[in-house]
């Protein structure tokens, strides 16, 4: 189960990343930077919380 919430964790970071490169470029400037920061701070957060949990 902790594994599995491992996995989904990373992929939602992946999306994320993704999401933020793909506004980026279809923007052409870098108005998404704080939904991206936000997004990577959520990731980040999920990921160590996961770790702490295991």
């Amino acid at each position: 189960m902790h594994r599995r919430f491992l996995v989904v964790s990373n992929i939602v970071v992946v999306i994320f990343l993704v999401f933020m490169l793909f506004g980026d470029i279809s923007n052409g400037r870098y108005g998404w930077v704080p939904i991206d920061l936000a997004g990577i701070a959520l990731g980040t957060s999920f990921l160590i919380w996961g770790r702490k949990h295991v």
